[in-house]
Order: C-alpha cells, then sequence, then structure tokens
C-alpha cells in the first residue's frame, strides 16, 4: 500500500483544521495522520492515489469556515525515496504532534499566521449559561474564537509556542483538547475545544490582577477584580483593561464629566474616541445602522466601524464630548469574553480608547502598563496572557454605495493578504513602508506579510515597536531579505531603518517614490501591476516627497506598459512654516488665496480673524516671497483650506480634523440639487488649477451662501474632475489612492458619477492611506523589474 503525503498551504492552523481532518479522515475508514509544521498543515495517507487525490479535493473544496488556502501538494513518499514516518502501517487514524525539529527555510514556509478573532456566539453562550462550566469565565475560546497572532511565539502554531505555553491545562481541559470527552460527531460542529491551544477554564484559569493607580496589588480574586473594575466605571472613573493587541482606557461615555476628564489625562482635547457598545441593540437606539455595518460589527474580525450618529441617541451618550463636530461615531463590539462581561453589566457604551498618550503607539507590555496606567486610571486591571505583538482596532466604514473603506488594519485583519500578487517575486523582498501610519510589507513567492498599524515612526515608541515586530516576523519565518526599499525622502525615519538593515544583511536598497508606492499598491491589489493595461491613478494626500523635490499631493498617474509616469497635478502653491502647514488649515487657506492671485484687501477680509497681526506680517510675507522655495501640490491642504474658509477649523486638534469637519458639513447637504464649481486645466494641461472655484467659493461666501451647500458643491467638483481628466486623457479604468480617498462621502460620489464605460479601482483589503505604502512599494520594485526585463 502507498503512503500520500498532502500538505495544504495558508491559514490553516489555529482554525479547527487537524480535528476536521481527523473527522473526514475516520468517517472514510482512512489510516494515517495529520499534523501543524512550518509548511502548513502535513498529512500522510495509506491507501490508493485516487483515495488520496479524493480526500485531498474534499479539504480543498470544503475547509474549515475560517481557513484559507493558499496552495496545496501532493507526493507519493516511495516515488520520493522518502523514509516513512512510522515503522508499520497504522491502523487508524490520528493528530501527531508537530516536529520538534522543524527546520525550514523562508521559501517552503507555508504556514500563515491567523489572525485573532472576536468571541463566537458559541462562547458568548456558555457565558451566561447556567451550569455550564465556562459561566462567566473571561477567558473562554474555542476553535473558532481567541487570540491567535497576538499570543504565537513559533511556528508552527501549538500550545508551546504561545505565550500561554506556560499555563497548565486542568484534566477537564485537557480531555477537551486530545479529544478525549466522547465520539467526534459524523458532521455538524466539532468538538469545540478540540486541539484549540488557548483552551482553560476556571479551573486552570489564566490568573488576572487588579491593581491601583499606584501599581499597588489590590486582589487577585476575579469575582472580586470584576465587581471593583465595574464599579470604578458606575462612578465615573477611567479604568485601564488588557485586551487582545494591547491595553484599553475604558470610561463611561454616557457621563460628560467622565469623558472631559480622560481628554484631559490623555492630552486629546478634540479627537473623536472610539466607542464599545454591550450589544446590538444597543447600537441601533444610537446610530443609524445599515445591514453591511450591522454585519462587519457582528464580524469575527470585530473592527470598529464609523456609524452615523442619531439625534437623539437613546442611551444619554454624550456624543457632543465623544465626537465633537461630527455626525459619525466609531463602534464596536466588546470581542474579547472579559469585556462583554463588564459591557454587559453596565449596559451602556464605553469610551475605549488606547491606553497611551496621544501619538504614542498602544501600551501592551504588563510591566509598561502598571508603570504608565496609573496617570489615565484609578485602576489597572491585567491577567497572564502576555500579548507577543501590539494591535490597535481595526478601524472602517462604508460609503454610500456599502463599499468599505479600511482606515485602519490591525487587530482581526493583519498580517495576511490573499491572494499574494508577489507569487513571482525572484528574490525575498523588505519593505519599510511610510513614516505616517507606518505599516512594513515582507514578500516572497510564497507569501505576502503586512504588518499591523504601526503609528507614527517620529515617536521612539513606535520605532521600538516597529523593530520589535519586524524582528518577530522575521524570526517566525527565518526570512531574509534580499532586497529592501524604502521611501525616496531622503529625511524619513522609515528610509534610515531601511538602510541600516540592508546594510545589516548585505542586501541591495532600493529608494521608491511615495505616490508610486500608493498607485502600485492599488494595482497589486487588483492583479493589475504586471499587466501593462492603461490605468489611470488619482493618488490624492496629504504630504508626500516628490520626484523633483516638492511636496506632491495631488497627482494623476498613468500606468501602462512603460511603467508610471505623472500625467497631471494640483497647480503649486507655497509651503508656508514647513510642517505646521499641515497642522493648520488658515495656512493652507492663505498660501492658496495668494497663488491663485487674491488681492491683498481680498485676502485680508476673507481671512480676518485667522491671524494676530504679528502672524499676518509674517505669514503673508512668506507666500509674497514664497517662503523658501518650497510649493506643494497636496489635495489634502487644498481640502483644508476650504474647511478654514468656510470657518471650520483654523488649526488641527488631530489629523485630519478640517477634513473631517468639511465631510460633516457636505454629508448633511449631500441630496442638496447644487452643480459643481468650474475648475479649469493649466493650457499645457497639466495642471489643475483651482483658481475659478476658488473664487467662485469665495464669492458665494461673501453674498451669504449656506456653508453645507458649498461644502457638498466642492466635493462635486472633485468627483467631476476625476472623470474630466479620464476623458481628456482617455483612459477609463480609473484608481484612487491615498489618505483623500478615506472620505466616504466623495468615494461614493465618484461610485454614483462614473459612466458604464468607467472601472473603478478602489482599495479592498488595505487602507488607502500611507498604510499601503510598504505593500507598494514591493509591486512599485517589480513594475521596475518587468520594465527592465
Amino acid at each position: 500500500m502507498e503512503a500520500h503525503r498532502l500538505l495544504i498551504e495558508g491559514i490553516v492552523q489555529g482554525v479547527g483544521f487537524r480535528p476536521y481532518v481527523l473527522r473526514e479522515a475516520r468517517l472514510r475508514q482512512l489510516k494515517g495522520w495529520v499534523r501543524n509544521s512550518s509548511k502548513g498543515l502535513e498529512i500522510l495517507i495509506y491507501g490508493t492515489r485516487e483515495e488520496a487525490e479524493t480526500f485531498l479535493n474534499l479539504l480543498l473544496t470544503h475547509p474549515p469556515e475560517h481557513a484559507l488556502i493558499t496552495g496545496s501538494r501532493h507526493k507519493t513518499v516511495q516515488e520520493q525515496g522518502e523514509a516513512k514516518e512510522e515503522p508499520e502501517h497504522p491502523n487508524t487514524f490520528r493528530i501527531l504532534e508537530s516536529p520538534e525539529n522543524d527546520h525550514q527555510d523562508e521559501t517552503s514556509a507555508g504556514a500563515l499566521l491567523p489572525p485573532d478573532r472576536a468571541i463566537c456566539d458559541r462562547c458568548r453562550q456558555e457565558l451566561r449559561q447556567a451550569g455550564n462550566r465556562r459561566n462567566g469565565y473571561a477567558f473562554t475560546t474555542c476553535l473558532n474564537c481567541g487570540p491567535r497572532y497576538s499570543v504565537i511565539t513559533g511556528l508552527p502554531y501549538d500550545r508551546a509556542r504561545t505565550t500561554m505555553a506556560e499555563l497548565p491545562m486542568c484534566e477537564s481541559c485537557r480531555l477537551e483538547y486530545e479529544g478525549s470527552c466522547g465520539a467526534v460527531p459524523k458532521e455538524g460542529p466539532l468538538p469545540a475545544r478540540q486541539h484549540s491551544q488557548t483552551n482553560s477554564c476556571p479551573v486552570c484559569a489564566i490568573p488576572m490582577r487588579l491593581y491601583a493607580a499606584s501599581a499597588q496589588l489590590l486582589t487577585e480574586d476575579p469575582a472580586r477584580c470584576l465587581d471593583l473594575t465595574a464599579n470604578a466605571l458606575e462612578a465615573g472613573s477611567t479604568v485601564a483593561v488588557k485586551g487582545v493587541g494591547g491595553y484599553l482606557l475604558l470610561a463611561d461615555a454616557c457621563a460628560a464629566n467622565a469623558v472631559k476628564q480622560l481628554r484631559k489625562q490623555k492630552n486629546r482635547p478634540a479627537k473623536p474616541f472610539a466607542l464599545m457598545y454591550p450589544d446590538i441593540e444597543t447600537v441601533q437606539g444610537d446610530a443609524e445602522l445599515s445591514e453591511t455595518e450591522r454585519k462587519a460589527l457582528e464580524s469575527t474580525q470585530a473592527p470598529i466601524v464609523l456609524c452615523r450618529l442619531r439625534d437623539k441617541p437613546a442611551s444619554g451618550l454624550c456624543s457632543a464630548e465623544v465626537a465633537p463636530g461630527l455626525n459619525r461615531i466609531g463602534i464596536m463590539l466588546p470581542y474579547a469574553p472579559l469585556l462583554r462581561i463588564l459591557l454587559q453589566r453596565l449596559a451602556r457604551p464605553l469610551i475605549a480608547t488606547s491606553a497611551n498618550l496621544s501619538g504614542s503607539p498602544i501600551i501592551y507590555r504588563d510591566r509598561d502598563a502598571l508603570a504608565q496606567c496609573g496617570r489615565f486610571a484609578c485602576l489597572t486591571l491585567t491577567f497572564e496572557r502576555d500579548i507577543m505583538v501590539p494591535q490597535d482596532d481595526s478601524v472602517i466604514q462604508f460609503d454610500t454605495h456599502g463599499r468599505r473603506i479600511l482606515l485602519r488594519r490591525s487587530r482581526g485583519l493583519a498580517p495576511n493578504h490573499h491572494p499574494n500578487p508577489f507569487s513571482k517575486l525572484p528574490v525575498p523582498v523588505f519593505a519599510a513602508g511610510a513614516d505616517l501610519k507606518n505599516a512594513f510589507a515582507l514578500a516572497d513567492s510564497q507569501k505576502i506579510l503586512v504588518s499591523q498599524y504601526l503609528g507614527n515612526l517620529a515617536s521612539y515608541e513606535s520605532l521600538e515597536n516597529w523593530h520589535h515586530v519586524r524582528q518577530h516576523l522575521f524570526g517566525l519565518y527565518r526570512f531574509c531579505p534580499e532586497v529592501v526599499l524604502h521611501d525616496a525622502h531622503p529625511a524619513c525615519h522609515s528610509s534610515g531603518l531601511a538602510q541600516k538593515l540592508a546594510a545589516e544583511t548585505g542586501a541591495a536598497c532600493v529608494s521608491i517614490g511615495h505616490h508610486e508606492s500608493h498607485f502600485a499598491a492599488l494595482l497589486a491589489e487588483h492583479e493589475l501591476h504586471q499587466s501593462g493595461q492603461e490605468v489611470l491613478g488619482f493618488i490624492w494626500d496629504g504630504t508626500g516627497y516628490g520626484g523633483d523635490g516638492q511636496i506632491w499631493g495631488g497627482e494623476v498617474m498613468r500606468y501602462c506598459a512603460q511603467g508610471i509616469r505623472r500625467e497631471v497635478h494640483l497647480k503649486y502653491f507655497p509651503v508656508l512654516a514647513g510642517d505646521r502647514m499641515s497642522l493648520e488649515p488658515r495656512l493652507s487657506a492663505l498660501s492658496l488665496l495668494h497663488s491663485c492671485g487674491f488681492a491683498a484687501d481680498r485676502r485680508e477680509k476673507l481671512l480676518a480673524g485667522f491671524f494676530t497681526e504679528q502672524e499676518w506680517g509674517y505669514y503673508n510675507k512668506a507666500a509674497l516671497t514664497g517662503a523658501n522655495g518650497l510649493q506643494t501640490s497636496s489635495m489634502g491642504r487644498l481640502i483644508d483650506a476650504v474647511s478654514a474658509l468656510l470657518g471650520l477649523t483654523m488649526r488641527n486638534n488631530y489629523e485630519a480634523e478640517a477634513a473631517m469637519r468639511l465631510e460633516t458639513l457636505a454629508s448633511v447637504h449631500a441630496r442638496s440639487d447644487t452643480a459643481a464649481y468650474p475648475l479649469q486645466l493649466s493650457p499645457c494641461g497639466t495642471q489643475i488649477d483651482p483658481r475659478l472655484m476658488l473664487t467662485a467659493i469665495c464669492d458665494e461666501l461673501s453674498y451669504g451662501e449656506s456653508r453645507g451647500r458649498i461644502a457638498i458643491r466642492f466635493f462635486r467638483t472633485l468627483a467631476g474632475l476625476v472623470f474630466q481628466l479620464s476623458r481628456k486623457l482617455g483612459v477609463f479604468t480609473l484608481g484612487f489612492s491615498g489618505g483623500v480617498f478615506q472620505n466616504a462621502l466623495l468615494c461614493g460620489m465618484i461610485r454614483q458619477t462614473a459612466g458604464p464605460e468607467h472601472r473603478l479601482l478602489f482599495h479592498n483589503q488595505l487602507s488607502p492611506n500611507d498604510e499601503n505604502c510598504g505593500f507598494g512599494q514591493i509591486a512599485a520594485w517589480q513594475i521596475r523589474q518587468l520594465k527592465q526585463a
């Protein structure tokens, strides 16, 4: 009898694949075994080739729910001259332990990392089921839910390679884990915890501890920990609670004083807070929830979803304090049993924000939480399941057509990307990503991994996190790049990191233009980056180093067989006060009015109250003289300028505040019958001149036109510009990347305006913001390689 080795690659570990294979093999009276390895899922079948192929086809066409298969192989052992795994044919089928000496090089590793999953329906029911031994247990998990990526210390994914390795299972849990609690059902759900690596119960519980702000231990009793935490929240205090990817600060979102106090503690004067709700019914009382949004909230990824706020929230939510000046709130459901228990007790929405100072990464180590959380919270609730890599909560929203827009890709969504558009890479490649909203990427012919959101690399703590996560992923896959990519800006922190890594590994080091990487990321997501098919890319954002040394951001680029080139851009205007311009929309307004030829007295009238007398003299002179010669084509700064002219935002309290307030104002008038403003191209046709549009906006302001109608007309003008340029350049496949396309209103308008001849490409698995730049750097490098071939 032949022995057949089957290999299945992808997300095949941590999804219940081994118990599923065991059941299906025994039902078919097959003999052999299944195990995890760094290659993926390995199966040995004793039988005929037809039996092995039939079984493999079954697994590929009907895998477990959360599996993602990227490849498979079938080899006959005798054909390969391999030694058999066992001296004699087994008389049954069983699950083997993973091999101890599992040394694979980076090109053969086929096991992708399973993401963290929110608590499933079955575990939610057990939490409240009288008589169930996990009733009220704060760390219940099963084959379908619980931490994965955040606790993995090595591959293959087994308990010994997680941060729960030192936490022994009790006898009952061990029997569940081994599948010894009863017969495996012939159909329907598998035993919930057979080979569930994070299995535990109240008998072998993960130890929980509650600390005072001074880091003094208050109690280790689980019930007492939960009682005191809930009582503190009831009393209007802020508490720090360990989640799946890091520590959260929780506070009563219905108590204005509690929200104001948290803002003061976090140095976060206006940026909206995310909310955690006990259940979907409470959400629906506060937000106008679409079916698409509801499904996203209840999904296994459990992201924060931006939803439209009702005029009078039923819960008593302090919406003005939670999201000042906005009509959308970020909502999530409790994705971990500990959080679910707390939310069910309180039965109201809570602020749920990362435990950090604004601008710093999320705290995820216990020692750091005890040292730092006391400045924010009166209590810190922690437990002995270490977090291996930090992860913020993922954030998404939907445009008016129900299309998902990723705003932050992290817990539940990172680090995998499927399919792999880089399967033809000749060598392993690492891309350092951008400085703002950093996410790096690594790829070879077998896999592409895009890290979770890592924040702004200007922060020392973010740099530490970047190193930690990179080293962790390199270690898991024994990855050693032969090419290292980075942003073309010479002063980027990510560029320095990349150059140092290249020097350490002997890899080639290559720079990629910021907007080239954005466009290439979009092309690769749609598997067009090696097609040569003409695509017009609208790459609109706030800041990116351009090939001419200026600051780009309002780019229209063409991709074809010859590669990527810039076709059209927003007409340059002076950069005032360097990076401060991105923080102060009033500076963008002044710069644009000057560059568009507005007379000095009219500029002064339009911007009255925007500047002190001393500031006006200084900045007006800087605009007249062109400051230091640095100019920008940034669409993000144009949006800022319009927001400032409408009196919405003079200075940003947080990133993109001006744009978000302008979108909020426009959305109220989205159904009004307003035409677009005139917007012309320069005589040479390579520059977008905003002069006529800004003149019309300022004229309307002078005679009292509604600010909301001006805002909606402005966004209609941008949407119309897309198709004006499409017709002019004769390209009808259109792509959109860059932070401007986080705007759900604008994206919906573009979809609504498109004709039948247009094909629209938006990001699906990546954010349009700078998080996609690492992925895009790899795509851009591959486009260059193809061009040179």
